[in-house]
């Protein structure tokens, strides 16, 4: 299995992070040192290496479609004013197909090409009648040609219905070519685009930062590379996120819950082991089904089948189990994914702490799974320890421990300890001595 190594330097609270992902990744802190912050950009990059092109085909898909929107209002246009034009309502209907038409990628973006070509074809036809016909006012066919003209770039327009075919095919070539040049590029210019758009994320993008795969660094030159051995991220910030209002502005909360939605047919004994073991702890397990306005939802059913919640209504704590089981069921958690959740036991009764870590470290030895986890419990991290030990997979399991470098405490350094947790329990201790000190102390 491949190594992975992700280094941030001098940004926000975070002095240096050289974190290794290996197995699983602890890294432990007291609060504001950036924990949050190295899994969240450590989500975009890989989130954005393995998904590059497919976030080039969505802008282009949103230009095209903003192209044909326009068309499409110049053909109502030209049906109201001139019902010789038969075929309106079918070229409306082809308008409709290709706006619909998202079943393409970069491979295929030539053959989606092509049906754009066919329509502009058929749509320039029409057009041709349109400005010939007799009945309809020179002002109106100006009217419909300068609305037209607005779709193409550069500063020469249209004056017929040919012209228009063959500037805005000359347009649609060239739309086609730039995503297959920034394909090969992978610029960062592009990077920074996908996570304005996309990630809806508008902080600066950290100046020293690096991810490597085998030692390789895929973010050099100004260019991002390609991971061949990861093909997804998963960020877990909080089982909250459920019950809250803002769910739909939260892009990691969308995907978490398009995956625990998304069936993918996996169903060997690994997972089928682990699935009845979730099962044991939530004494019930998870379904979905399809609600009254058709969209499909998830719900909690108890064993003996008398209690049915929705999962945004059972407790937090039992969502922290619930996603992932939505996830080892669809078959989302493989050797080729990362899964980074933060401070997992913050909703969390202590005993059940202790049978999450335990469900973690399963998780790794029977799929595989990269995990990063964020932490602030002393329990917890002794439990991801013990257990680590004890299913042989210490060797794999990494510990990081954020240390002030200044004495205002505002920016950190994350020390590797290996599996070495002592100093982790000596920074927890600190805690111990403020309840000490406030015990003796008059408040």
């Amino acid at each position: 299995m491949s190594k992975y190594r992700f280094s941030i330097y001098d940004y926000h609270a975070i002095k240096e992070a050289d974190i290794l992902i290996d197995g699983i990744t602890v890294l432990a802190g007291p609060n504001g040192c950036g924990k949050s912050t190295i899994s969240r950009w450590l989500y975009y990059m890989i989130d954005i290496a393995t998904d590059f092109d497919s976030y080039l085909v969505k802008g282009y898909k949103t230009e095209i479609n903003s192209l044909l929107q326009n068309i499409s209002r110049a053909i109502r246009e030209m049906w109201e004013l001139h019902r010789g034009i038969n075929n309106g309502q079918n070229i409306l209907q082809s308008v409709d197909d290709l706006k619909l038409d998202d079943n393409f990628s970069l491979d295929s973006i030539g053959e989606y090409s092509g049906k754009l070509h066919l329509f502009i074809g058929k749509f320039a036809l029409q057009l041709d009648k349109f400005l010939n016909a007799e009945n309809v006012q020179e002002q109106r066919k100006d009217r419909v040609l300068n609305f037209l003209n607005q779709n193409l770039d550069g500063e020469e327009k249209a004056r017929n219905a040919q012209t228009f075919a063959e500037l805005i095919s000359l347009q649609v070539d060239k739309m086609q070519q730039e995503v297959l040049y920034k394909s090969e590029d992978r610029s960062l210019t592009d990077v920074l685009s996908f996570l304005h758009t996309y990630l809806y994320e508008d902080e600066m993008v950290p100046f020293e930062i690096s991810l490597q795969e085998e030692g390789v660094n895929i973010i050099s030159d100004g260019r991002l590379g390609s991971l061949f051995n990861l093909d997804k991220a998963i960020y877990i910030d909080t089982p909250m996120a459920f019950g809250l209002d803002d769910f739909l502005k939260n892009v990691f909360w969308q995907r978490l819950r398009k995956l625990m939605l998304e069936e993918n047919g996996c169903h060997n004994k690994q997972n089928i082991r682990l699935l009845y073991r979730i099962s044991e702890i939530l004494n019930g397990k998870i379904n979905v089904s399809d609600s009254l306005l058709g969209n499909k939802e998830m719900y909690y059913e108890r064993k003996d089948g008398k209690l049915l919640l929705p999962l945004d209504k059972i407790a937090t704590g039992m969502k922290s189990f619930a996603y992932l089981f939505q996830l080892i069921k669809n078959g989302h958690l493989d050797d080729k994914t990362v899964l980074m959740i933060d401070e997992p036991e913050v909703h969390l009764h202590p005993q059940w702490i202790v049978v999450f870590a335990r469900l973690l470290i399963l998780i790794r030895k029977s799929l595989g799974v990269k995990i990063v986890l964020a932490s602030h419990n002393p329990d917890f991290v002794a439990a991801i320890k013990a257990i680590a030990k004890k299913e042989q997979i210490l060797d794999e399991t990494n510990f990081y421990l954020a240390q002030s470098v200044d004495d205002d405490g505002v920016q950190y350094a994350f020390k590797p300890l290996g599996s070495d947790i002592e100093p982790i329990f000596n920074s927890f201790n600190i805690a111990l001595e403020r309840i000490r000190q406030y015990g003796d102390t008059d408040l």
